[in-house]
C-alpha cells in the first residue's frame, strides 16, 4: 500500500514538474553574480533549480537534526543484541543445569536399585 501511495504521488509531481517546463520554455536573464556575465536560461529551468535546491538544503536540515536520534537508536540497537546475546547465553545455562538435575537423578535411582 506504501508503495502504491509513494508512486502515485511520484507521478503527480512527476507531471507537475513536466507541465510546468513545457508552459515555461521561454528564456531570461539570470544574473546570480553583479561580477560575471548574466546567463540566459529557460523559466523553468530556474524554478526547477531552485525546487531542486531547496529540497536538498531541506533534507540536509532534517538529516542533521535528527543525528541524536539515530545514534540513541543505534546504541538501544546494540544494547538489544547483547541482552539477546545474554538471554540466550542464560537459556543454555538453564538448559545444561536441568540436564544435569536429571543425569543426576537418574543416577540415583541407578543406585538405589
Amino acid at each position: 500500500m506504501a508503495l502504491l501511495f509513494r508512486f502515485t504521488v511520484f507521478i503527480i509531481v512527476a507531471s507537475a514538474a513536466i507541465y510546468f517546463a513545457v508552459l515555461n520554455r521561454t528564456d531570461t536573464t539570470f544574473i546570480w553574480s553583479p561580477l560575471e556575465e548574466p546567463l540566459t536560461l529557460p523559466v523553468f529551468l530556474i524554478g526547477l533549480g531552485g525546487m531542486g535546491a531547496g529540497f536538498i538544503m531541506g533534507a540536509l536540515y532534517v538529516w542533521f537534526n535528527t543525528g541524536k536520534l539515530r545514534a540513541e537508536k543505534r546504541s538501544l540497537k546494540k544494547d538489544l543484541n547483547n541482552l539477546k546475546k545474554d538471554l540466550e547465553q542464560k537459556r543454555k545455562e538453564l538448559h545444561k543445569k536441568s540436564d544435569d538435575e536429571e543425569n543426576t537423578a537418574s543416577l540415583l535411582e541407578n543406585a538405589k536399585l
